[in-house]
């Protein structure tokens, strides 16, 4: 006898992960939700949750109900924003295409913005990107190089002062700085169209090129991992450096390329998520690593347009306060990935029928969806079209809590929905995008059955 299962199993499986074809539960704001501009270049977060975009057109603020946007008829230098810094002491800092700005948001007016100039000429006056290091030193990358920001007594004006580096000066672009980091040691990173120098804090210069394995020498973006490891985007790929590098010796421990996942070798953004996701923004969308992902499968999952996303690139990514991603792409607006939500499958993921009525496991131990077509009943199922999926130890096999997560429907006949079925093993199993689930311990992919013991409490002896 079979019975019908309940609807918040339905619930439960159906937010499991994300596909290849399945919709990513995405809100896209454009300029006319007030953003200044649809090309985003930055996103940050500042201590009171506020979300700052930098765009092609001005500056934006979020407050989580409307944009506030800010442009050169407020006082800004240049329509193009590249940064926003906020100090530890409470201090706003804007980098732009033609200066440095300091925030000041009780004032009116243009006197908002108090712009700053390391120099007459255009290229040291493009800033690109913004640092404080931990003694609260102001560190900037301009297309002329490197340049910190020098409070002195005597002075009430910041002074430039040029860091060297010993940067080519054969090619136009050289010197531009694109990425700053300071590792725990103290040490500053420069991320460069040249490459990657290491400042140390002891004193002396260290450069690393593709002669110490590096995918390309152009570096677009650092990031520093949880586990204090760096991460360098390149025009030629992804890689993570060794711990420990020295000049003249290999210092990448391994590289990543489209064939890993990547949506493009061009790399223009990295995020990592307090879950341990790994986030990578590319010229053709958007990527990401599981911290939790099964030994042997690809290491990065892309998302396209097909998910919903906007048929862009992404230039931008940062996390707010509730954990939902923010992705900034270079001509669509911004999208917020709403993070542990509900995901939609259709029938470009194999379903027949858009009304559910259940979601089961037959006696073979198939997944089983029940849906309406129309006015008439029709099987459907997700796997009946080739897709591919993995099956772990213990998902959907025999145990003592068989019985109490075993969910039947009624035979199919005469007005029912009919049913359709397909194997575990091609039951697309996508990775979870949830930062509080816990993997399975038995199973390295995280099966359906593994996440709804969890979620029911059955102990992991019993779900077998």
């Amino acid at each position: 006898m079979l019975r019908r299962a309940p609807r918040w199993l339905a619930l439960l499986l159906v937010s499991a992960g994300v596909g290849h074809g399945e919709k990513l539960p995405l809100k896209i704001y454009t300029a006319a939700d007030g953003l200044a501009h649809n090309s985003v270049n930055r996103i940050v977060r500042d201590s009171r949750g506020y979300l700052w975009f930098g765009t092609s057109e001005g500056l934006s603020r979020f407050d989580g109900y409307e944009f506030h946007s800010y442009g050169r008829r407020d006082g800004l230098p240049h329509r193009v924003v590249n940064d926003v810094l906020e100090t530890r002491s409470g201090e706003f800092w804007i980098a732009t295409a033609g200066g440095l700005c300091r925030y000041a948001p009780k004032r009116a007016g243009k006197q908002r913005f108090q712009v700053y100039r390391a120099g007459n000429d255009d290229r040291s006056s493009r800033l690109n990107v913004l640092l404080e290091d931990r003694l609260g030193g102001i560190w900037c990358g301009t297309d002329a190089g490197v340049f910190r920001l020098e409070q002195r007594p005597e002075q009430t004006e910041p002074v430039w002062k040029s860091i060297g580096l010993g940067m080519p000066t054969e090619g136009w672009a050289d010197q531009a700085v694109h990425a700053l980091l300071q590792d725990p040691r103290g040490d500053l990173w420069v991320g460069a169209s040249s490459g990657l120098y290491r400042l140390r804090v002891a004193g002396g210069v260290e450069r690393y090129t593709e002669r110490e394995g590096l995918p390309q020498s152009f570096i677009t973006v650092l990031l520093l991992d949880r586990q204090h490891r760096i991460w360098a985007g390149t025009r030629g790929g992804l890689c993570k450096l060794i711990a420990d590098p020295t000049p003249g010796r290999r210092v990448v421990e391994a590289s990543f390329h489209d064939k890993d996942g990547l949506g493009s070798e061009s790399i223009e953004a990295l995020h990592q998520l307090t879950d341990g996701t790994l986030f990578v923004g590319t010229k053709m969308g958007l990527s990401a690593a599981r911290a939790d992902r099964s030994t042997g499968s690809q290491v990065f999952s892309p998302y396209t347009a097909l998910n919903g996303l906007p048929a862009s690139g992404v230039e931008a990514l940062a996390e707010d306060t509730a954990g939902n991603l923010w992705i900034g792409t270079d001509g669509s607006g911004v999208a917020k990935l709403v993070w542990n939500t509900f995901l939609s499958y259709t029938a470009i993921d194999g379903l027949v029928g858009t009304k559910i009525d259940s979601i089961f496991e037959d006696g073979a131990g198939r997944m089983c969806v029940r849906a309406f077509t129309s006015m008439r009943s029709t099987a459907g199922g997700f796997g009946q079209h080739g897709s591919t999926c993995r099956r772990g130890p213990g998902c959907w096999t025999g145990g003592p809590a068989r019985n109490a997560l075993r969910v039947m429907a009624n035979e199919t006949g005469g007005s029912e929905p009919a049913t359709g079925c397909c194997d575990t093993a091609e039951f697309r199993e996508p990775p979870t995008w949830s930062g509080h689930r816990q993997p399975d311990t038995r199973s390295a992919t995280g099966c359906p059955r593994a996440r709804l013991c969890q979620s029911l409490r059955i102990p992991p002896a019993t779900c077998g």
